[in-house]
């Protein structure tokens, strides 16, 4: 996994156990003239930390999926593409069954596509980080994307160079011409949208959210986010929000000082004050105990 994914700097937290077993992950690259190529699958569900390929910038391709994927405060359906700019941190959380493709490559080539299409992209700071992609596009976009991951070792520059044209068409050219639209949003994934919001925001030092805070931020019934957060994740909102503050903390511990720092210390960092409760949990979550965690070297893992 670390090979396959070398361009990326990632960490990867389930948000419940496999009960099934069998395959969790598999990823695919392939590399070309100032290109990376990337395909990955996820079984289950998960928060995702880190950062895209360094000085590219990165397009992601959602295979078709019935759920939502939530990525940097948007919240996705697979119609949409979304970018990673130069620099950018990845904060994510994807639902079961999720696939992805991405595609990395310079500012330069992105420009030299935009050129060619008479298109005159705006600023980095000024692009949108998501876009939807015509529906009688998308297919071949995939379609291409998926010739991509089978055992290639090198890019065919034509075909990127295709998938990067349709890509900035729809990316680029909107903003060139002033014509930008933004999807509509049914109720239920605004409600999801606005609880992920609160809950990026949330101080976890706090401990759970309430609910009546959550149903009064979200603008939606109990029932309503209950099976939307069903529909897209899997799991109760509840039980969502405790499996990120968890994987917030795993990614604490990995990184802590074992001689300075405590597991109580960390754990109350993110809201956990029951000690026994919250190792139970843990160890449920991640198949080891906290201070298994805090003490093994960071590079192990």
């Amino acid at each position: 996994m670390c090979s396959a994914l070398r361009a990326w700097d990632m960490e990867f937290y389930p948000l419940a156990a496999e009960r099934n077993g069998g395959t969790v992950a598999g990823f695919v690259q392939a590399f070309g003239q100032g290109f990376r190529y990337g395909y990955a699958a996820f079984a289950p569900a998960l928060s995702m930390f880190g950062a895209p390929p360094e000085g590219l910038i990165t397009f992601n391709i959602m295979e078709p999926a019935k759920r939502r994927y939530w990525v940097r405060g948007h919240d996705l359906d697979d119609g949409m593409a979304w970018v990673f700019p130069v620099g950018a941190e990845l904060r994510s959380v994807s639902a079961p069954g999720f696939k992805v493709h991405t595609l990395s490559v310079s500012e330069e080539r992105i420009e030299q596509i935009a050129a060619g299409q008479e298109i005159v992209p705006p600023p980095p700071s000024k692009r949108p980080e998501t876009f939807l992609v015509p529906a009688k596009v998308l297919p071949l976009i995939r379609r291409h994307l998926n010739n991509l991951h089978g055992g290639l070792t090198a890019l065919p520059i034509d075909l990127v160079n295709e998938v990067l044209r349709l890509l900035v068409l729809d990316w680029l050219g909107p903003c060139s011409r002033g014509t930008g639209k933004r999807p509509m949003m049914k109720d239920r994934g605004m409600a999801v949208r606005r609880c992920l919001d609160l809950i990026e925001s949330y101080d976890p030092a706090f401990g759970r959210i309430p609910n009546h805070v959550l149903l009064a931020e979200c603008g939606a019934s109990e029932r309503t986010l209950q099976y939307a957060f069903r529909e897209r994740f899997g799991m109760t909102p509840s039980a969502f929000i405790k499996s990120r503050r968890l994987a917030k903390v795993k990614s604490v511990l990995r990184r802590a000082d074992p001689h300075a720092d405590t597991v109580g210390d960390i754990a109350a960092l993110f809201g956990f004050w029951h000690l026994g409760q919250f190792a139970v949990d843990y160890r449920k979550a991640f198949g080891e105990r906290p201070s298994e965690t805090l003490r093994k070297p960071f590079a192990a893992e």
